[in-house]
């Protein structure tokens, strides 16, 4: 299936968006007072207190409160989550896991698993639904044909359908996705919450620049709430976006199908961009809160 017509256009602003900052100054009236218009930046935030903070915060001499990025480029270079050195950073994790699969090795592609579970913070309660499954296909010895179906089915150009995505034969969470994405990260990107909500985000800019008044079924994001109090829902007035239900596996794999064509044509749009997973990281910082928040000026310098 392709893009629609919105879709498109939607993927076109975000390559717009990745090397030229937003010119928010240009909604003024559109956004609501106090927001991150004033100094020019696409988003801004304030941090909690979480420890996966800790890697921005080394990054800034001075005391630092806030999160902001004046372009897509900059919200991936702003990337913040604590990841173990080698050989237990995410990286070597998807590597393993992609062996994992090329050699059927039932033993190591669990393990895999397990470790992004960790890596991600996710399926950490005893008899959690993904452990629970994971564990099931390992016992059936089908957890690395089940992981290659899924890819196969969520690649960009895939017409296969989604229909096994039913939460007993293929499984799409929070912690899955992450899993999938591994496997294939130049096709796939992790879809969590945070990600959902800077789609969810993005797309209200770009329908108040086009004139839409309301969001359509074909940029309907769903975005999920996190462990803090910041605020993941993009909605604002008529632009409404539901929330993402875990109990619905189908409707969460199309959203990562869907992501997954359109940074696709975001890249095609702008060949300057690396991979989709750049884009993600980009979508995943922004998506930490909705809520913009503008930081003392001026900004203080962030280290590489």
């Amino acid at each position: 299936m392709s893009l629609t017509a919105n879709q498109k256009a939607f993927a076109q602003y975000l390559a717009d968006l990745w090397d030229k900052p937003e010119v928010l100054e240009e909604m003024r009236g559109l956004l609501p007072v106090g927001k991150a218009a004033g100094a020019g930046l696409l988003h801004s935030y304030r941090i909690s207190h979480s420890s996966h903070w800790k890697p921005w915060k080394g990054r800034i001499v001075s005391t630092v409160h806030h999160w902001w990025c004046h372009s897509l480029q900059e919200a991936f270079l702003h990337y913040s989550w604590p990841d173990s050195p080698k050989p237990n950073s995410f990286q070597c994790i998807a590597d393993r896991l992609r062996q994992a699969l090329a050699a059927h090795d039932q033993t190591a592609a669990r393990q895999a698993c397990l470790d992004i579970f960790h890596w991600g913070g996710v399926a950490r309660r005893p008899g959690d639904k993904s452990l629970a499954w994971v564990e099931d296909q390992y016992q059936r010895k089908t957890l690395c044909q089940s992981i290659m179906d899924a890819v196969q089915m969520l690649q960009p150009g895939s017409a296969q359908g989604l229909a096994a995505f039913d939460g007993k034969k293929l499984l799409m969470n929070s912690a899955m996705t992450k899993v999938y994405a591994a496997a294939d990260p130049d096709n796939i990107i992790i879809y969590d919450g945070r990600v959902g909500a800077a789609l969810g985000l993005l797309a209200r800019y770009w329908l108040l620049r086009a004139g839409v008044p309301s969001v359509p079924a074909d940029l309907a994001f769903r975005w999920g709430e996190g462990r803090s109090d910041a605020n993941r829902n993009p909605s604002l007035g008529e632009f409404k976006f539901r929330k993402l239900n875990a109990a619905q596996c189908l409707l969460w794999a199309d959203q990562v199908l869907l992501a997954g064509r359109l940074l696709q044509q975001v890249m095609a749009y702008n060949p300057s961009i690396g991979s989709i997973a750049e884009i993600e990281k980009a979508l995943f910082m922004i998506g930490f809160n909705v809520d913009p928040e503008l930081p003392p000026l001026p900004l203080p310098q962030v280290s590489l």
